[in-house]
């Protein structure tokens, strides 16, 4: 979904805080992606535009991003460690919006 890619491509490595001001506008996502993504607007997803892209990436993924793999799992422990997750795991479902 949009919000979770805007949240991914606002982390800032080693902070231990969200800056809502880093969050891109979806608008500004799907620009600079010059014509590869999409946005469905009932579900909200984020999507690449034909199969033959997903594909096209699958083929280069190491020439183009050798260390996609490495940087993404970054990311993902550094958004792990922001303070608002410090009470633990959500116990319900409508908790899991509050932090976000």
């Amino acid at each position: 979904m949009t919000l979770e890619l805007q949240h991914a491509i606002a982390v800032g490595i080693d902070e231990l805080e969200l800056d809502e001001d880093n969050l891109p506008d979806i608008e500004d996502i799907v620009s600079v992606c010059a014509g590869l993504v999409i946005v469905n607007k009932e579900s909200n997803i984020i999507r690449l535009v034909h199969y033959t892209t997903q594909e096209y990436f699958n083929r280069t993924q190491s020439h183009w991003f050798p260390s996609a793999d490495a940087e993404i799992a970054t990311i993902c422990v550094t958004y792990l460690s922001i303070s608002v997750f410090e009470g633990g795991a959500c116990l319900k479902d409508n908790e899991l919006e509050k932090p976000l």
